[in-house]
């Protein structure tokens, strides 16, 4: 048993907590909290409450305004019998909650990185100003911005960024 462990149901407003070994997830449906855990007392359980910090343990059946306390109540075992999978099944939810960075959002953020440079450059030729970039510099950074656009002639805007080889930066920015 870890201190950091803990769990919260409250099935009168659909929430859902569980903490072990300080990983936490948050259900805000049974019906998932059950496909995810397995967890067997959902058409009778009204509250469970176990957080071993503070020596609560407290179940609350559907019905019923008894509250009975103790860890030895089946909510509480089932938890304690099944920590090491509920530990790993909130690792695997965690893991795939993650937001997925696609080639279409990582595309917009590199080419938005170098719209500055563009527009400094035109400026600056407007201006009559001596420009930043040279022109070798400047046409690698329109070579640059043209291949981030050519990228999904390659591959799928929804494609995991990470899984796809990026064109290099002509130069530092």
């Amino acid at each position: 048993m870890n201190n950091t462990d803990m769990i919260s149901f409250d099935f009168f407003n659909s929430h859902f907590f569980l903490r072990v070994e300080g990983q936490e997830y948050h259900w805000e449906n049974v019906n998932k909290l059950v496909a995810d855990t397995g967890y067997p007392f959902a058409d009778t359980s009204a509250f469970v409450s176990y957080e071993p910090n503070r020596e609560i343990y407290h179940v609350q059946k559907q019905g019923s305004n008894e509250v009975f306390v103790g860890v030895e109540q089946p909510e509480i075992s089932w938890f304690l019998n099944n920590r090491d999978s509920l530990l790993q099944t909130i690792n695997t939810l965690i893991e795939a909650d993650k937001p997925v960075i696609t080639v279409e959002m990582q595309r917009a953020y590199y080419l938005a990185e170098t719209d500055w440079l563009v527009q400094r450059h035109q400026e600056e030729l407007l201006r009559q100003a001596a420009p930043t970039l040279d022109e070798s510099q400047f046409r690698a950074l329109l070579d640059y911005k043209q291949e981030l656009r050519d990228l999904t002639l390659h591959y799928s805007k929804e494609q995991p960024a990470e899984t796809i080889s990026w064109p290099q930066k002509p130069f530092n920015f």
